[in-house]
Order: structure tokens, then C-alpha cells, then sequence
């Protein structure tokens, strides 16, 4: 079996200006416009992450088809960076391992976990 490697992530948005303050704001992600294009690109958790909006992409979503779960070392921190940059906690976990939901400006949830501790 071969190995798989995940390359890159594309998130279509409504407002690419919004989305990329919140995500750069969030985590960190660097992202900048592609050569004069309505693209922005950076990195999320080491992988190539680009922002397209949805006008370009087509899609037509009334919520998000993914979920991600991200491991960080402070996940209430991170939420609280979340609702300052226009996102929301959307709940909480107190299982084995702390797990933080949150959304941001347009809807797509993640999952933030501790990295540490992180259950199957």
C-alpha cells in the first residue's frame, strides 16, 4: 500500500479578506494573495493552505463538509484567539482529553485538542 500524504487544504469562502484575517489572526497560517489573484496562500499545521472564494470555486454550502482536529498546546487559549478574530466556541469537551469546538466567521468548525493528550 502506498503512502499517503496530505498536500494541500482549499477552503472556499464568501469573504476571502474575512476568512484570511481569522485564519492568519488564529493560527498562524502567513497567508498572502497569490499573484494578483483573488487566492491567498499559506500554511496550516505544516501543510500548503489556500483560500479561494467560492465565486471561483463554485461550491454552493450552507455549512462545512469537513472536520478538522487540530492538536495544540492550549486549546482554551487558542479558542479565546478565535472570538477575538470573529469566531465562536461552539462547545466543550471535558473527556479524556480537551477537546475545544470552535467555528469561525463563516461556519467551518475544528477541533482543537491538546496536543499531548489527544484520544482516539
Amino acid at each position: 500500500m502506498s503512502v499517503v500524504h496530505l498536500t494541500r487544504i482549499t477552503l472556499a469562502v464568501d469573504d476571502v479578506e474575512v476568512m484570511v484575517r481569522f485564519y492568519n489572526e488564529v493560527f498562524d497560517c502567513g497567508l498572502v494573495p497569490i499573484n494578483g489573484s483573488p487566492l491567498a496562500k499559506g500554511t496550516l499545521g505544516g501543510v500548503e493552505f489556500v483560500i479561494c472564494p467560492n465565486s471561483l470555486a463554485q461550491v454552493i454550502a450552507n455549512q462545512n463538509r469537513h472536520q478538522l482536529r487540530i492538536g495544540v498546546d492550549d486549546p482554551e487559549a487558542l479558542a479565546l484567539r478565535a472570538e477575538r478574530a470573529g469566531g465562536s466556541v461552539v462547545n466543550r469537551s471535558r473527556e479524556t482529553a480537551k477537546i475545544v469546538g470552535i467555528a469561525g466567521p463563516e461556519g467551518n468548525t475544528y477541533e482543537l485538542i491538546n496536543a499531548s493528550a489527544q484520544p482516539d
